[in-house]
């Protein structure tokens, strides 16, 4: 496997998971709070939640991102790999925040996003 294509399976795993993880946070505000007992209670909110859209989406996604991940590993450094793709993961969540969700992106939270991109390409350049 080619390093483009390591790299394209981490970036998909990156985007996997950063949009779970937004889908995820939308389906769970459609769903009221989380109850706690009666057990049949958060079962029927667990079904609630898997029954809409996002929800269901947004796990999907999760099972399927460790795959890809996976299938990276075959040819790229484990160093390498994580933090490429905890980074881009913490920077497309912070993307899809911003314009899924709504949420608001500080000074010091874009200039730390952007040190972690900067960490990426440092990692790259420097073949790891």
């Amino acid at each position: 496997m080619s390093d483009a294509t390591s790299l394209l399976l981490i970036s998909l795993t990156a985007g996997l998971n950063a949009g779970a993880l937004v889908a995820i946070k939308r389906g769970l505000s459609g769903c009221g709070p989380l109850p706690v007992s009666p057990p049949s209670a958060l079962i029927r909110y667990v079904g609630r939640f898997l029954g809409r859209p996002d929800g269901l989406l947004g796990t999907l996604a999760f099972l399927v991102a460790p795959v890809a991940f996976t299938a990276s590993l075959r040819s790229t450094e484990l160093l390498v790999a994580y933090p490429t793709f905890m980074g881009l993961s913490f920077a497309l969540t912070t993307l899809l925040a911003v314009t899924w969700l709504g949420e608001v992106v500080r000074l010091r939270s874009a200039a730390g996003t952007l040190l972690i991109l900067a960490g990426i390409v440092l990692l790259h350049v420097a073949g790891g």
